[in-house]
Parts: structure tokens; sequence; C-alpha cells
């Protein structure tokens, strides 16, 4: 009997994964720097994106994923255990293609190789590559769940990702309602981490006010995950078709931890956690950086995540929180919604958030609590002055200290309304001994019906209140003192 041959592929993951250096000589040697010991619990990621609205570059795709220069994108998943996948969207599809495989590449090379001639066959406008080195949730016998496909605002969706993000904390995010609208798909009892945060994502989406876009709704997803996710950090891509957005999330200035890379040339948008075929020409992405690959328009947008510091009101009760300038009721129990989220927070003086309240809109209550905001991590900042009424003397501000490296704060205060004709300034500030930092503002304009002052602070009714007539009221109160004093002077007595 022939000796039997071992698999080459499993030869070569042994080396990588043992710090054995390959043999070389020619141009297209492995370099060992490009292939090394996989992260833990860290995946590799690859996408590609058209600019023109057209299928990529048939000559690229099979290069890059398999026939070019080593280290290929398929070598580079050598070392990941767990599976891999490779998806297909091309640009007149409904839904993307989507091949999935439980063992290693290093194991199952061949069908690699076929699902690559599918891929390109099938013409994609966005491609996605994805070697699974499990961290979080099942390995369903199906095999690799990524890229995980969900449905937002009613449009397909896709996300892969790498690194791991605290399941708590994004179950904290997306809130107990809506996760019981869109439970889990796979693996239900223990969710892949990817899928709760394509959840996340869908809800901020669906939630976004009228006039936001998209685009900044998944701004404003990433900067909440990068405010404190509790994870060791994580890697996005997501499309939806005809655009492809990445997210480096490595929470670390270290270049080599959780590494993403964007090449981009006139009609094609490519990311990689490291760049294939032994290619210098990549820009290796900044932490807390954005990239937005739009088929549509033909461009490749660049930004870095900034601070959130703003001021909202929850108009139908239904978690979308916008800013509003509608007219609301006296008497009227308005939810604002103070939010504080820097994902580049640093160790540094304490400092604190302050909410204004109008003199004639007395505090109802704080969510959570009365005396202090939870972050859904369980950290806890002290609010000062919280609460409606202290002994005769109204409470018109709150105002929450942060410790010295608090990157969250979201606080809830349900505020009564209590004047007619009037605009009812809010106004929000942030800052530190050194002055303020930013400032947020927003006004209710009160309707026309006047309120029962006594009903509307039935608790401690207050002094007569001034609305938009206040300033008619004002003078006839003036003059009504005047002519009280006049009649006084003239009734006493001559001396």
């Amino acid at each position: 009997m022939a000796p039997r041959i071992p698999n080459l592929r499993a030869l070569l993951a042994l080396a990588v994964a043992g710090g054995f250096c390959l043999p070389g000589g020619d141009a297209g040697a492995w370099p060992q720097t490009e292939i090394t010991q996989p992260d833990p619990g860290n995946c590799w990621i690859w996408g590609a994106a058209s600019l023109d609205g057209g299928p990529l570059p048939t000559s690229d795709l099979f290069r890059q994923l398999r026939d070019g220069p080593h280290p290929t994108v398929e070598d580079q998943g050598l070392g990941e255990p767990d599976g891999w996948s490779l998806t297909g969207w091309a640009p007149d599809a409904a839904e993307p293609s989507i091949h999935r495989d439980p063992d290693s590449v290093a194991t199952d090379g061949l069908d690699f190789d076929l699902a690559v001639d599918e891929l390109v066959d099938g013409g994609p406008g966005v491609a996605l590559a994805h070697f699974r080195n499990t961290s979080s949730g099942c390995t369903p016998e199906t095999g690799n769940p990524h890229p995980f496909l969900r449905s937002v605002d009613g449009d397909p969706w896709i996300l892969q990702h790498n690194g791991t993000v605290s399941r708590s904390w994004l179950k904290a995010l997306i809130g107990p309602e809506y996760l019981a609208d869109h439970p889990p798909l796979t693996c239900p009892d223990d969710p892949v981490d990817s899928e709760l945060i394509l959840i996340f994502v869908g809800h901020r989406v669906e939630h976004r006010c009228e006039d936001s876009t998209v685009e900044q709704a998944l701004a404003e997803a990433f900067t909440e995950l990068a405010a404190d996710h509790g994870g060791s950090g994580a890697n996005l891509l997501i499309s939806e078709g005809s655009r492809l957005w990445a997210l480096r999330l490595a929470r670390s200035t270290d270049p080599n931890r959780l590494p993403l890379h964007l090449k981009e040339d006139e009609a094609t948008c490519w990311i990689d956690k490291k760049p294939p075929n032994g290619e210098q020409d990549w820009l290796p992405l900044d932490d807390l950086s954005v990239v937005l690959c739009d088929g549509g328009e033909g461009t490749v947008d660049r930004v870095d995540l900034a601070p959130i510091f703003d001021l909202s009101r929850d108009r139908d009760g239904d978690g979308r929180w916008c800013e509003s300038d509608e007219i609301v009721d006296p008497g009227e129990v308005v939810a604002l919604r103070l939010r504080y989220l820097d994902p580049r927070a640093e160790e540094g003086p304490e400092r604190a958030v302050t909410l204004a309240l109008p003199a004639r809109s007395p505090v109802r209550d704080v969510v959570p609590s009365p005396s202090s905001v939870s972050s859904d991590d369980g950290r806890t900042w002290s609010a000062v002055g919280a609460g409606g009424w202290v002994g005769n003397d109204r409470i018109t501000h709150l105002r929450w200290e942060l410790g010295e490296d608090q990157e969250r704060l979201v606080a809830t205060a349900l505020v009564e309304v209590g004047c007619a004709n009037e605009l009812a300034d809010f106004g929000a500030s942030f800052g530190d001994e050194a002055g303020t930092l930013w400032s947020a503002s927003m006004g209710l304009e009160c309707s026309d019906v006047a309120p029962d002052d006594a009903s509307v602070y039935s608790a401690n009714p207050p002094a007569a209140c001034r609305c938009a007539q206040g300033s008619r009221a004002l003078r006839l109160d003036a003059l009504l003192v005047l002519l009280v004093t006049l009649l006084a002077v003239r009734r006493r007595p001559a001396p």
C-alpha cells in the first residue's frame, strides 16, 4: 500500500501555528511576518466593494482570494479553526449569496477553491470572506455563521466581525422590548455577539430621527459601541448591498492589535485585516475610524468617531430620541434625554454634566433613580440636586459628577411643562474646572391653552406663572402697584 500523503494545507497550518519558517527563495514566498499565530478569539475578515456600480474586477478577486502571491486571503485564514464563509452580493441581486463551511480552510481547501470560482462567476459588487476563531456563542452545524443576515428597516443587511463584545452590554443597548421582537436567529439560546451587534445596528437605523440619514445613525451606533462596549475590541464589516462600512475598534494605540487595512483604487475599495499578496500600498486604519465605500456615489469616506453630547426628546414614546421644536400642552410630562458619549475619554480631572431646567418646569423623576445614574455596565455617577422640590424651593437643574475615566452618561428626566405661550428652554453643559467643553439646548413651545396652576403644581404651587403674554401681564402688575402707591400717598395725612 502506498504511504498516505498528509494534507498539505494542514501541514502549512501547523507550520504557521508553530512558528516554523516556510521555505522560500523566490518572490512568491510567504513573508513570515504576514502570517503569524492568530490572536485568541480574533477571526480573520476581508471585504471589497465596487465603486462604479458594477461587479468587482475578476482578476483582482482571484489574486487576493486564492491565486496571487502569498499570502492570499486563503492563506491568511489557515490558522482559524472554526469554519469559513464567502459572500457575494451582485449589484442587481435582492440578497447576497453565502457559502458557509464548518471546517478550517486548512483541511478543506478544495471546497474553498470551488467557492471562490462560484463567487467570481456571480459578478459581485460586494464580497466578504470570514475565517472564524470562536470567542462568543455557538458554532452551528451549517458552518461559520458569519456573515449574519437580517432584515433592517425592511432591507437585508449583512455583518461580520472579529474581536469580542460583551453580550450583556449589547442586550442592554438594544433594550428588552426590541430584543424580544427581534430575537437572534442563529443559536437563540447562546447568541453570537456579532448577531447582537447587527440587531443593535438595526435598532438604531430603524429608530433614527426623520431628518437623520442611515450614515448618521450608523456613526452614532458605532460611537455607542466605542464609548464602552465591555469587550476586547471589534472590527466590523457591514453592508446592505450597495455600500460597505468598516469600523476598527481596537481600543488601543497598538497598530498590531485588531488591525484593519484599506486599499482603494479608481473603481474598487478593499478591506483586509492585513494586506494580502505581500502588497505595501495598503493604508492601516487608526483606532476608532470608520470607512464607507459607497458604490452608489463612487466614493470612499474615512472619518474618526467623535464625542456625542446632545439633548433630545422622545416625542412619541417609541424610543426615538430626537431634537424637537414641537408644541406641547401645558402640564404635559416630557421625557428628555441627556447623552454624553466619548469614545476617546482619557483619565483626567473630575467632570460634571448639568441639565438646566426652566424655572416653571419641575422635575417629575429621573431614570433610573433620583440619586444616581448608572451606566449599563454597572458604573455609577452621583446626581446632585435630583428631584422636583426641596422645601419651598424649586430645583432648576440636575448635575451629575463624573469620575476620572468616564466615557458614557445617558440620563432621562421626566419634566412637567407648566406655562402656556412660552418657549421652555432646556440647556445642558459638560465641563471641568477648566471650563465648558460642550453645550446643548432645546426649546419646547407651549400651546395657547393656559393650565390651572394649582393642578399642574399640585405638590407645591409656585409663584404666578408668567407666560408669553407675560410682557403685558408684567406691565399691568406694574401699573397696579403704581396706582396703589399713588392712592396711599394721596390718603396720607399732611404733616
